[in-house]
């Protein structure tokens, strides 16, 4: 849990202050971050920013809508199921249309708190990306403090290398986990209690998924999981497209 910024949620926004140095980064950073995709549609706007004397606030605006993780909540009825899929079908695809944007504006965001991903009348958006990597000239570099950022207990094995350079591989795996959480009610892997049991699980092991799901739709599960990123599919919205297909095909 970050706690070097401290998060106050009001009726119509959300403030964010920081008092120490490591916290005034992380909002310097997601203010540039949000400020490059102010005019794409995915994000909150910003509505304020202060800094100065080793202090930092961000103001942005709060949605009127459901995010992923309560939404997920009211539907544990259905997991696992082809009912699912009729339920979660134009959520999933909302979701992924929202990283495939964030993808083409060079944003790959890497954590997996669910209260991030809001549903609003106008379509999936993200309140925070401060775990976000930004596409540099050479790609996705993971270095130095960049590989702490994101949710390791959902990172793919390249992301516990470092330096490594990611691609949309890496974004396929991490949107398979979400996708596979919201038809399932569970995560595709054992859960471990650190960073270094994660990767060492990771290496050696296959993700677990769900036998509940049609033979179909588990290999598209298989393959977007795979521990080798050349196995996977080439995007998110690749990834999403087979899925889709592999359920039209039970019909």
């Amino acid at each position: 849990m970050n706690n070097t910024v401290a998060t106050r949620v009001e009726p119509t926004r959300v403030v964010k202050t920081a008092s120490t140095q490591d916290g005034v980064t992380r909002i310097t950073r997601e203010l540039q971050i949000l400020s490059c995709l102010a005019d794409t549609g995915c994000v909150a706007n910003i509505l304020s920013h202060q800094e100065g004397d080793g202090l930092a606030s961000l103001v942005i605006e709060r949605f009127d809508g459901t995010d992923l993780k309560s939404w997920i909540q009211l539907t544990d009825e259905w997991h696992a199921t082809k009912i699912a899929w009729a339920q979660a079908k134009l959520r999933l695809e909302l979701y992924m249309v929202l990283e495939t944007k964030l993808l083409a504006h060079g944003v790959m965001y890497r954590d997996l708190n669910l209260e991030h991903v809001f549903f609003t009348d106008a379509g999936a958006r993200m309140i925070d990306l401060e775990a976000s990597l930004v596409r540099s000239d050479a790609g996705w570099m993971l270095d130095g403090a960049a590989s702490n950022r994101g949710t390791w207990e959902t990172m793919a094995l390249e992301e516990f290398r470092r330096p490594v350079v990611l691609d949309l591989r890496t974004a396929t795996y991490r949107t398979a986990i979400v996708a596979h959480l919201v038809l399932c009610g569970e995560l595709p892997f054992v859960r471990k209690p650190r960073k270094h049991d994660t990767h060492m699980w990771r290496k050696f092991h296959a993700a677990s998924v769900n036998q509940d799901l049609p033979k179909p739709v588990r290999r598209v599960f298989t393959a977007a999981l795979s521990r080798e990123p050349s196995h996977r599919y080439k995007s998110p919205a690749n990834f999403f497209i087979a899925l889709a297909a592999a359920y039209d095909s039970l019909s």
